[in-house]
């Protein structure tokens, strides 16, 4: 029932790729990430020392072209075979490959939340999810080259559904073609060559640091142009989360909240679903689009996948963002569950319910209520019709 979040984050929970309460993968798997990093940490210290002594351990400690081009030079004066070397440098880059593939499959979209800044960039990135599968195929092999955020690309290759056999296979074949690239110019180019990896291995940190540096950048330089152009407008801005209050209050248009209560009417006995979009930063609904709730359920509500994909495409395209989410309750009343505001990751959005309890599909009164939900908390709001 999500697609993205806007705005920076307001509390850790924001920055969880998972949604709801955290299960024991979630938690290992986070765990494992936090590990990874610790080791890759405690690697730097060791490379002076291994370096020249044990470069195929090191290789195979790391994956890092340094390594591999230091031990392919030590190959060349017989101290090691080739066939050795290249094989601790394929398995050296993968062996924690799977993890990242992993996270992507657990937590999908999510995994957006750690690499993407801002609405549109998320909504970018999010369009990963519908590229072609030989491109994303074609990425994982690729990913080992420097500047390339193998992290992400390993993560959107689990969200698509690779499957894992296919996807250690493509990886497998990205390191092996890198490691015989960077071995084979270490082997035969000697010092030259070593020195070449040793400079890509140095500066290529600092490339993908300056890469995501210009991204946010550049990010934050359209949001305060688009912020510009909607106070020279007369737009007035969304209150800040930390603002939110008794005071908030939702501004609609009558029709658009009659076209939800018939839809309400119209699906019960099951839950009603769907969002009103409006531009970014207006706090104003403009459109309504009906979802497909894919669980089709009295009790519970998923918007149809296929559906939710091409909402988000659309968002984008028209850089408008969800304004209002909206669903029904058929039994109790208009009040968010605990389901509900475990799974609300909308912060700019109001959450619109509709309670057919008393009338059913039928023509008795329904009850309309509307809430803002951030970090767990409910607070009702206000609703101001307007023609």
């Amino acid at each position: 029932m999500t697609t993205t979040d806007s705005g920076p984050p307001t509390s850790w929970r924001d920055l969880a790729p998972w949604q709801g309460k955290a299960t024991r993968l979630d938690k290992a798997l986070l765990i494992a990430i936090i590990a990874l990093i610790g080791y890759g940490f405690a690697m730097m210290p060791l490379k002076p020392f291994l370096i020249a002594s044990h470069p195929v351990l090191l290789e195979f400690m790391t994956g890092g072209y340094a390594s591999i081009g230091a031990a392919a030079a030590f190959a060349r004066i017989g101290e090691f075979p080739l066939w050795q070397v290249i094989f601790a440098g394929v398995v050296g880059m993968i062996k924690f490959d799977w993890l990242f593939w992993w996270t992507g499959r657990q937590w999908g979209r999510g995994i957006i939340k750690l690499f993407a800044n801002g609405e549109r960039a998320k909504r970018l990135a999010g369009r990963a999810h519908d590229l072609n599968p030989w491109l994303v195929r074609s990425a994982v092999v690729l990913a080992m080259l420097p500047g390339i955020p193998s992290a992400l690309v390993f993560a959107i290759a689990g969200w698509t559904g690779m499957r894992l056999l296919t996807f250690l296979l493509l990886d497998a074949l990205g390191a092996l073609l890198i490691t015989s690239l960077v071995a084979g110019l270490g082997f035969q180019l000697g010092q030259w060559a070593v020195d070449i990896v040793l400079t890509v291995d140095k500066y290529a940190l600092w490339v993908s640091l300056a890469v995501i540096i210009g991204i946010s950048i550049i990010t934050g330089v359209k949001q305060s142009r688009r912020q510009a152009k909607s106070q020279d407008a007369g737009v007035v801005p969304e209150p800040a989360p930390d603002d939110l209050g008794s005071t908030s209050v939702l501004t609609i248009r009558r029709d658009l909240v009659d076209d939800i209560i018939a839809h309400a009417k119209q699906d019960h006995p099951d839950e009603a679903c769907g969002v009103i979009t409006g531009p970014e930063g207006s706090d104003d609904p403009v459109r309504l689009v009906r979802m497909t709730n894919a669980a089709r359920s009295p009790t519970f509500f998923e918007f149809d996948s296929t559906e939710h994909k091409q909402l988000a495409n659309e968002l984008f395209e028209q850089d408008h963002e969800i304004v209002v989410v909206y669903h029904s309750h058929t039994a109790t009343e208009a009040y968010p569950s605990r389901t509900d505001i475990s799974l609300a990751a909308e912060p700019q959005a109001h959450y619109l319910l509709v309670s057919t309890a008393e009338s059913g599909n039928g023509d008795g009164p329904v009850e309309v209520r509307s809430y803002r939900i951030l970090d767990g908390v409910v607070t009702e709001e206000e609703i101001a019709f307007r023609e």
